[in-house]
């Protein structure tokens, strides 16, 4: 429930190994979308706009992941 993850992201180890794993599930998913925008867009300024935006986009749910447990593992 939910007094239990809260308890067990308060152990240091629990949300750092939450955090590497939310850090590479992005980088993960920006690596594939990459290779998506590679193969399939063909149009150069188009297939650079949508690599910036996945970049960003990544950027900015790795962020908000990695707030989300410092937040949670700091006040638990």
């Amino acid at each position: 429930d939910h007094t239990q993850v809260l308890a067990a992201l308060g152990k240091p180890i629990n949300a750092i190994a939450l955090a590497m794993f939310a850090a590479s599930l992005f980088w993960h998913a920006r690596l594939g979308l990459q290779v998506v925008i590679e193969d399939y867009f063909h149009h150069r300024p188009t297939e650079i706009a949508l690599q910036l935006l996945v970049t960003f986009a990544c950027a900015a749910g790795a962020l908000a992941s990695l707030y989300a447990i410092g937040r949670i593992a700091l006040l638990a």
